[in-house]
C-alpha cells in the first residue's frame, strides 16, 4: 500500500506539472499579436512632378526607424579582405570580396558578396553572412544566362510542382527549408521590343502568418528548362516565429488605411487625392528586434495647378507618390 501511495503521489505531481506546462503553452499560443503604434513616411515621387515636401506621421524616432527598416544599402569597401576558395555545386571557386548588402525587404542581416569566375571564365557571385565565409548562403551563376537566346518560348515546359521541387532541392543545400510554409512563383520576361530574349522563373519561399509574409525569404531563380542559376537565402531566419499565429492582421491593416487616408485625403490639401494601391505588406523586425508590419503604398495625386518651369515646360498634373506605413506589434 505504501508503495502504491508513493506511485500515486508521483503520478499526481507529474500530472500537475504537465497541466501547468500545457496551460502555460496554451496561454502563450492564445495571445494574439496586436498593433501598438504606427508611423508613416511619404513624399517620394515616380516622376519629375512631386509633392515638393515630405509627408510624415508618428514620432521622430519611429519615422527614423521606419526609414532604416525600408532602406537598401549596397556598399563597396576598399579595405582588403582575403580571397575565399569554396566548393559549390561541384565546382571550386576562388572569389574576391566585392561588396556588402543590406536589403531589408529580404533580410535585416547584412551579407557579403564575393565575385570571381569558374574554370571556363563564367562570372559567379557567392554570398555569405557578413564576416563569416565558412558557409555559403547563396550564389548567382551569371554565365548561365549567356547560354540561352530564347527562354520565353520554353515557358510552359515546367509545371508548378516541378519548379517547387527543383527550387526546394537547390535551396535546401544552403538553408533549412522547414521554416517556410508557403511560396509564390513569378515569371520574368526580359524581351526587348517584342523580340524574345531571355526570361526566368522566380520561386520565393516565405513564412506566412495570418496572410502576412515574413521578410526572411529564400529565393530561387530557374531557367524554363530547369537549370538553377540564382539562390539567395537569409543569413538568419525566424521572423515569422516572433509573433503569434493569431496575429491580428485585420486591425493592423485598418490602422494603415486610416493613416494613409488622414495624410492624403484632406479636404484643404493643395493636391487632390485620386486613388491608392497597396503594393506590398511585409512582416519584419526593426533595429531593436521588435516585430513590425511594413505597408508599401502607391498614392495617385492630381495637381489642379501644375507648375510651369522657366523653360516653358509644364509639369504633369497627375503623379504617384510612394509611401510606407509601419505598424509595430506587441
Amino acid at each position: 500500500k505504501m508503495y502504491m501511495r508513493k506511485i500515486r503521489n508521483i503520478f499526481s505531481v507529474c500530472l500537475a506539472v504537465f497541466i501547468m506546462i500545457l496551460a502555460s503553452g496554451c496561454s502563450q499560443a492564445g495571445k494574439a499579436s496586436e498593433p501598438s503604434r504606427i508611423a508613416l513616411q511619404g513624399g517620394t515621387s515616380d516622376s519629375i512632378a512631386s509633392l515638393g515636401y515630405t509627408v510624415q506621421s508618428g514620432s521622430e524616432s519611429d519615422i527614423a526607424s521606419l526609414n532604416s527598416i525600408t532602406a537598401t544599402k549596397y556598399e563597396t569597401y576598399d579595405v582588403a579582405k582575403p580571397d575565399v576558395t569554396v566548393t559549390m555545386e561541384g565546382k571550386e571557386y576562388t572569389v574576391k570580396y566585392s561588396a556588402s548588402l543590406i536589403n531589408r525587404s529580404s533580410s535585416p542581416v547584412k551579407i557579403d558578396e564575393y565575385r570571381g569566375t569558374d574554370a571556363d571564365g563564367n562570372p559567379v557571385t557567392i554570398m555569405f553572412k557578413s564576416g563569416d565565409t565558412s558557409k555559403v548562403i547563396g550564389y548567382k551563376l551569371l554565365g548561365l544566362l549567356d547560354k540561352y537566346d530564347d527562354w520565353s518560348l520554353q515557358i510552359n515546359k515546367l509545371s508548378e510542382e516541378q519548379l517547387v521541387e527543383i527550387a526546394k532541392k537547390a535551396a535546401a543545400k544552403y538553408t533549412d527549408m522547414g521554416y517556410y510554409n508557403d511560396y509564390s512563383i513569378e515569371y520574368y520576361d526580359s524581351s526587348i521590343a517584342g523580340v524574345p530574349h531571355s526570361g526566368y522563373y522566380v520561386i520565393i519561399f516565405y513564412g506566412n502568418v495570418a496572410s502576412v509574409r515574413a521578410a526572411d525569404i529564400t529565393q530561387v531563380r530557374i531557367t524554363p528548362d530547369g537549370q538553377v542559376w540564382w539562390v539567395t537565402t537569409p543569413p538568419t531566419k525566424g521572423i515569422a516565429n516572433k509573433v503569434s499565429s493569431r496575429l491580428d492582421a485585420a486591425t493592423c491593416d485598418a490602422m494603415a488605411e486610416e493613416q494613409i487616408t488622414a495624410m492624403y485625403c484632406k479636404e484643404d490639401a493643395e493636391l487632390e487625392y485620386v486613388s491608392r494601391e497597396l503594393s506590398k505588406r511585409q512582416l519584419t523586425l526593426d533595429d531593436d528586434g521588435t516585430p513590425v508590419i511594413i505597408y508599401y503604398y502607391k498614392v495617385k495625386l492630381h495637381d489642379p495647378n501644375p507648375l510651369t518651369r522657366a523653360d516653358g515646360f509644364t509639369l504633369p498634373d497627375t503623379f504617384t507618390d510612394f509611401a510606407t506605413v509601419a505598424v509595430w506589434l506587441k
